[in-house]
Formats: structure tokens, sequence, C-alpha cells
């Protein structure tokens, strides 16, 4: 008698600490997108550091074609977590909203740095007004940017509250 209720009670406790293997594997493919990320803003040989070269080299083309990189790497990222199935998984929906929203915002805060680029090359025109015009607009450009920067840091702050809940939900901790 006593060895079956010792039975069953490992039963269950095996049971509830089993973790989803959709579970886990839906946030091992978020987590892989925050490092891919990661690698295009900062990695080495990246395509940040590939415009940060360019604009220093005053290569404004390549500066563009090299955002045109990062905007793809986002997209390619986005495009990943769309394809992830949520059926089955507790709180998949939410967390995979969150992610696709904190990444879109990283791409487009990104992409409007076309504009900043078109604004540092004008700073570059032999007409002092057209180049004083442009510095001025870059200054807006930059307050913008700001302020974007600040959206995406909330959905960055949403993103790693639903990864927590997530993992909560699915036992994943």
């Amino acid at each position: 008698m006593k060895q079956q209720i010792f039975i069953i009670i490992f039963l269950l406790t095996v049971l509830t600490s089993c973790k989803s293997k959709k579970a886990v594997e839906f946030r091992d493919v978020i987590a892989k997108q925050e490092r891919v990320a990661f690698n295009i803003l900062v990695g080495e040989g990246g395509a940040e550091e590939e415009k940060l070269h360019c604009l220093i080299k005053k290569d404004f083309k390549g500066a563009l074609v090299a955002v045109d990189k990062i905007e793809q790497g986002f997209n390619n990222i986005i495009k990943t977590i769309e394809a992830l199935p949520t059926e089955g998984v507790k709180q998949g929906d939410e967390l995979k909203k969150s992610a696709i929203d904190y990444y879109t915002g990283l791409r487009d805060m990104k992409n409007r740095e076309r504009e900043e680029i078109a604004q540092q090359e004008a700073g570059y025109d032999k007409d002092s007004e057209k180049a004083s015009r442009a510095h001025e607009q870059l200054l807006e450009l930059n307050k913008e940017q700001l302020v974007m920067s600040g959206k995406v840091r909330e959905k960055d702050e949403k993103l790693h509250h639903a990864l927590q809940q997530f993992e909560k939900v699915n036992n994943l901790k």
C-alpha cells in the first residue's frame, strides 16, 4: 500500500514538473533571434559596424546599403517569429506578439537612419546654407530618434515581461 502511494506521488510529481517540448522549442527560437539581432547591431563585421565604417569614410551610398542589410536582418527575424506555431503553447501568442512588436520597432528605428544619412551627406554640400539646413534637420531627426529609442525600450520591457510570464506558465524556470 505504501509503495503504491509512493508510486502515485512520484508519477504526479513527474507529470507536473514536465516541461512542454513545444514551449522549450518556442522559447529557444525567441532566444536565438535575440542573438541574431545582437550580431546585426554590435557583432564584429555586422551590418551596423559596416554602416559606421562607411559613414566614417563618407561613403553615404555604402551606409545606405548597410541599412538595407540591417532592415533585411530584422525582416528575417520577424518572419521567423511569425512562423512559430503557438498551438499547444501556453502564453505563446502573447510572447510571439511582444517579440514581433519589439523587433518591428527596432527595425523601424534603424530604418530612420536613412534620413539621417541623407542629411549627413547634405551637410557636406558646398552651399553653406544647404549644409546649415541639413545640420538643423539632423538635430531634429536626432530628437525624433531619442523618442523612438524610448518606445523601443518600452517594447523591450514588454518582451522580457512576456518571456518571464511564458517561462512561469510553462514551468521553464
